[in-house]
Formats: C-alpha cells, structure tokens, sequence
C-alpha cells in the first residue's frame, strides 16, 4: 500500500501487514513527521494478503523446481578424505 506523510510532500510504499488492522503511528523517514496511518480498507488488505500468498507460492514452486547442484568428483573424494582421516 502506499502511504503519504502528513506534510503531503512524501510517500511511501509499505505491505499492508506493518500498518495491520488497526493502523499505527508511523514516522516520516525524511521530515521526521509523525502520524496515525489508517488501516487498508478490508478489501484492499484482501486482495494484498492474496497477492502476498501467490508470490510466496511461486517463490516455493521456483526454488521447488530448481535441480539440486551436483557435486564435483574432486570434491566429494577430498570429502571422503577428510573423514576417513578425522575417524
């Protein structure tokens, strides 16, 4: 949601999950002004809580059909090394 300062001079985009339900007191990172930000309508924080979900899913679904990196043959004898050594 986007968000404008109480000088009218400034705005800001922020999730509407920081501001929540019941709004909060926010500060202007420029002026330093303080206000009480008003919640998003219930409708709004809908539809920005669904867009939230979907983006989460994608990011699962990418990382879920990334293929794992394989290992290098070096890298897995100097492993194999390295335990039989410790041990």
């Amino acid at each position: 949601m986007i968000i404008e300062c109480a000088c009218k001079k400034y705005k800001f985009a922020v999730k509407a999950e920081e501001i929540g339900i019941n709004g909060r007191v926010v500060q202007c990172g420029v002026c330093d002004e303080k206000w009480f930000q008003e919640p998003a309508s219930s409708e709004e924080f809908k539809v920005l809580k669904d867009n939230h979900i979907k983006e989460e899913e994608k990011k699962k679904e990418e990382a879920k059909n990334q293929k794992p990196k394989k290992k290098s043959l070096a890298k897995t004898i100097f492993q194999l090394n390295m335990k039989i050594k410790v041990r």
